[in-house]
């Protein structure tokens, strides 16, 4: 008898340690008007509620560095009209339903993988769908050093490098690769912003060429869009350019910031 009740005792113990552990509560949020503003964790899912009339739900993002965020969206359980055109829009405002707020609209992310460069500030994520979920993830990324030939960082050859021309540093970025043996370079970049079909992201553009140890550019095969190939080369050192147009403004968010880059011996 006293084993049973020992035992029930321990049972009772530890269900409430892990309610303890695990509390039921609703998400936190401050209100401001007809504003519900929650704050988002990095990495953590977050799902649309139910619309209601009395209140929108906005929710707030810290970028605490330069860098680039990856968001994830699904629109799986989403409902109403144009579920296809379902996204998590971003804004450097909670105020997302006044008149201004065009002037404060970021992005706009759907379905799947997005990427943007984005700048250190708070952001106000607000979404168009019900029941839509979106996480974020942000990188930061070192503004370097690497803004002339002089000053070329060493490449690894097949290795993928995520360049970003950060606000303010719109800088010539410079690369460095060695031959030990007669060999072509294969260049491939691409922008890794995101594009929907309801909207293309606009912006200056980038180019990417290679020069040998004089300046001298190298003459290149253009094998699709996003990848060139030199013919054989002897054995030394080249150097590998990325460069952004000057933007038409300043403030532009979009634009080829994001760049992703793999350069390869063959």
């Amino acid at each position: 008898m006293k084993k049973l009740l020992k035992q029930s005792i321990c049972l009772l113990a530890v269900l409430c340690i892990i309610a303890g552990l695990g509390p039921a509560r609703a998400q936190a949020y401050e209100k401001k008007g007809e504003y519900r503003i929650h704050s988002m964790s990095e990495g953590r899912w977050i799902t649309e509620p139910k619309d209601n009339p009395d209140y929108i739900d906005v929710y707030k993002m810290r970028i605490s560095s330069d860098g680039y965020i990856k968001v994830k969206v699904n629109n799986d359980k989403c409902t109403g009209r144009h579920v296809n055109r379902a996204s998590a829009l971003l804004f450097t405002t909670y105020k997302v339903n006044a008149e201004t707020s065009g002037d404060y609209f970021v992005a706009g992310f759907y379905s799947g993988e997005n990427y943007m460069a984005i700048k250190k500030g708070t952001y106000y994520f607000c979404c168009t769908h019900d029941k839509l979920k979106f996480k974020y993830e942000h990188t930061s990324v070192s503004h370097g050093s690497n803004y002339c030939m002089h000053k070329a960082k060493s490449l690894t050859s097949g290795k993928n490098y995520r360049e970003v021309f950060a606000y303010g540093y719109e800088y010539t970025k410079w690369y460095k690769i060695t031959l030990h043996k007669k060999q072509k370079i294969k260049t491939f970049a691409r922008r890794m912003e995101s594009t929907s079909r309801y909207g293309n992201i606009e912006g200056p553009g980038f180019s990417l060429y290679i020069v040998n140890k004089y300046g001298v550019r190298i003459r290149t095969t253009q094998l699709n869009s996003q990848q060139v190939i030199t013919g054989t080369l002897p054995k030394g050192t080249y150097y590998i350019c990325l460069s952004r147009s000057i933007p038409r403004d300043k403030d532009e968010y979009y634009g080829d910031r994001l760049i992703s880059m793999t350069i390869k011996k063959q």
